[in-house]
């Protein structure tokens, strides 16, 4: 009798065993069903996984405003990297301005100094200081604000298994005072953290040789690498691998970066980066020219030419239409890559130009043209007027005319030089052993 209630106890047992199993079986699909549910009506994917996994339902990204962000890196307590950047969730557009660490923020550039520089503003105002100049400066209003130190890059870049990318150049360049020390070959490879600071930070070498001049010499360059070193992070930390070290992201934040965003609203925002393409991110600089003045070099931002490209990068997001679209057009014609502006003068004008006569200034001509005869044609022009040409190279493709001046040549002299070939956008790149005392980049504009 005892065996027979043994045995149908375990019976018992066994089948509410199997209830159990059954009902904790129930519950798990329903759960996923649900997951795979919400992740189809939170647009399916990983983006609509990670949108599920953090509460997300099909009205939350019409809720998330587009963010304006200054982005500031910071090395020595000095601020070299200073960058505008928006991202619009909804649209899928983001555009990043760099901002000349030298741009002029003073009143009256004739008795400029070092204070009147933006970068000098952070150690004398903080990030809300410099926020307030910049939005002065693009007439954006920027609510947030990240200050990332290079050794929270060094750290992210360990994080994320290191970043393979284009370096631009061979790299050469030691400072003991600051512990800086830069060694690095040209080509596509893999930086770890300690390479990647050296990458963001190189401005010229040894020997004072910078970027190529077609790349756009010294911070030029450097806010270009800049730009195209944090896409490069960029694509490598949306990755799914790494994409789920959040916790590992938030322990670097909390030790390197200072911001006023909340982690519970930029959260919100992770699921939809994924979706974002690096190839329709835009990038420039602040239009302007470098110009000596009291005797210390600053970066002059050209207002109008300002405006088209806050028109076309940022403004435009928000909806606007034809004369948005008429500014875009304008500032593509008129803004190079390096940010340097176009004086309005077109290529059907320079037959009228008429040779000035110069005093022998040294010149050399790097050939952007599609063919060489773009390169002979001002190459007889400018020896007629009593240039003397010291070399010529051949370069990229490039669209506008560019005359840098690497001698502090006075104005008059460079406008002279200027009327004489009828176009060309003027910039001051003053480099000590330079042999020439112009070098100008010959685009299809001539």
């Amino acid at each position: 009798m005892r065996e027979i209630l043994e045995k149908q106890k375990k019976k018992h047992k066994r089948k509410k065993l199997k209830i159990i199993l059954l009902i904790i079986l129930i519950i798990i699909i329903a759960i996923v069903g649900f997951i795979v549910y919400r992740t189809q009506k939170n647009g399916g994917g990983m983006r609509g996984f990670l949108a599920t996994m953090l509460g997300h339902n099909e009205h939350t990204l019409e809720k998330l405003d587009e963010l304006f962000v200054l982005i500031v890196g910071e090395s020595n307590g000095m601020t070299d990297t200073i960058m505008l950047c928006s991202y619009d969730p909804k649209t899928q557009e983001a555009s990043m301005l760099s901002i000349p660490r030298d741009t002029f923020i003073g009143e009256n550039k004739s008795i400029a100094t070092a204070s009147d520089k933006i970068n000098s503003i952070y150690n004398s105002r903080g990030l809300e200081g410099l926020v307030e100049k910049v939005e002065k400066l693009t007439n954006i209003e920027i609510p947030y604000y990240v200050k990332v130190d290079t050794a929270g890059l060094k750290s992210l870049v360990d994080t994320i298994g290191g970043v393979n990318f284009e370096v631009p150049m061979d790299m050469d360049y030691d400072d003991n005072k600051q512990n800086l020390h830069i060694h690095l070959k040209k080509g596509y490879q893999l930086l770890d953290g300690d390479k990647s600071e050296q990458v963001v930070r190189f401005r010229h070498n040894n020997d004072g040789t910078s970027y190529p001049v077609e790349y756009g010499d010294n911070d030029y360059g450097r806010m270009k690498t800049q730009r195209e070193f944090l896409k490069a992070v960029l694509h490598q930390t949306i990755k799914l691998g790494n994409v789920m070290k959040i916790k590992e992201f938030i322990d670097i934040g909390k030790k390197y970066v200072t911001t006023n965003i909340n982690v519970k609203f930029i959260k919100d925002y992770i699921p939809y980066v994924i979706d974002f393409k690096l190839g329709d991110l835009k990038t420039a600089t602040l239009p302007g020219a470098s110009e000596k003045c009291n005797g210390v070099w600053i970066f002059l931002h050209n207002e109008q030419q300002t405006k088209k490209i806050i028109d076309e990068m940022f403004l435009s997001i928000k909806g606007k239409d034809d004369d948005i679209e008429d500014d875009k057009n304008d500032n593509k014609n008129n803004t190079t890559e390096n940010g340097i502006v176009d004086t309005d003068i077109h290529a059907n004008e320079i037959a009228d130009a008429k040779p000035v006569k110069s005093n022998g200034i040294k010149v050399e001509l790097v050939n952007g043209a599609p063919t060489k005869n773009q390169l002979n044609r001002m190459k007889n022009i400018l020896e007629k007027a009593g240039y003397t040409i010291v070399n010529t190279k051949t370069t990229s493709k490039t669209e506008k005319t560019k005359i840098i001046n690497k001698k502090n040549l006075s104005d008059s002299k460079l406008n002279k030089l200027k009327d004489t070939i009828g176009v060309g956008n003027l910039s001051n790149e003053p480099d000590k052993k330079s042999k020439v005392d112009v070098s100008i980049i010959i685009g299809n504009d001539f």
